[in-house]
């Protein structure tokens, strides 16, 4: 019996029409689709996503993981998820693992592809890019990201830094995205409170619950959310 394909898949920010036609096509090629469910059993955004796609006939399996967990059973869920997609591919399967976003990219496919190439070293692999959603929520913002020699970066929000980081991290002078900023949020706002910068928050991006502002005010008001980010751009007059 062959071995089955693994593709890595990326759906975007969470807009369905966001999906590229080279995601669609290996969704539709696969015999075994996996994403991840809440933590909490909720259906999880990637499964709303495969939902409106037409034609999709292969099986659905959602897996659990637990990022905010200890690392010991943050690995336990990743090799036990593991296990399971190259049992299915070692039986023939070509299994594709689709998640929000970009596979490579603070994904959980990361974890999952580099467990399958120590399982099964030979195996048949496929990385599928998708839509970054800082790029959809700067989009929808309408303002150049960057340009000419300006710098970005990319930086995980959900990290515990301290004030003295956050300031380094500020005075860079560069255009930052912080991601997933449910526990950070409020305090680099704070730390913006006097520095000439541009924002622009948003939530939920292309999903139900979308929200987007540039107004600390009415950012502060609203509850920690999980899939949520800041673009910090120094206001440099000229500058689009």
């Amino acid at each position: 019996m062959a071995m089955g394909a693994f593709s890595g898949v990326g759906l975007g920010p969470g807009d369905p029409e966001l999906l590229t036609l080279k995601a669609v096509k290996a969704l539709r090629n696969a015999d075994i689709v996996f994403t991840v469910e809440s933590l909490q059993g909720g259906r999880g955004v990637s499964a709303r996503i495969l939902d409106s796609l037409e034609d999709l006939q292969a099986e659905r399996v959602e897996l659990q993981f637990a990022m905010h967990l200890c690392l010991q059973k943050r690995l336990a869920f990743q090799r036990e998820n593991t296990a399971l997609i190259a049992r299915k591919l070692l039986a023939g399967k070509n299994c594709a693992f689709a998640c929000i976003g970009d596979p490579l990219t603070y994904g959980t496919c990361g974890y999952i592809l580099r467990g399958l190439l120590k399982i099964i070293p030979g195996l048949k692999t496929e990385i599928i890019p998708g839509v970054n959603s800082w790029s959809a929520l700067n989009a929808l913002g309408g303002k150049v990201l960057c340009e000419d020699k300006e710098n970005l970066r990319i930086i995980p929000g959900c990290q515990a830094y301290s004030a003295d980081e956050l300031e380094e991290i500020l005075d860079s002078g560069d255009t930052l995205v912080f991601l997933k900023t449910y526990h950070s949020r409020n305090r680099i706002l704070e730390q913006l409170e006097k520095r000439n910068v541009r924002i622009l928050y948003g939530a939920n991006i292309g999903l139900e619950g979308e929200f987007i502002s540039n107004s600390p005010e009415e950012i502060l008001k609203r509850q920690d959310e999980y899939l949520s980010m800041i673009i910090i751009k120094p206001d440099t007059a000229g500058k689009g």
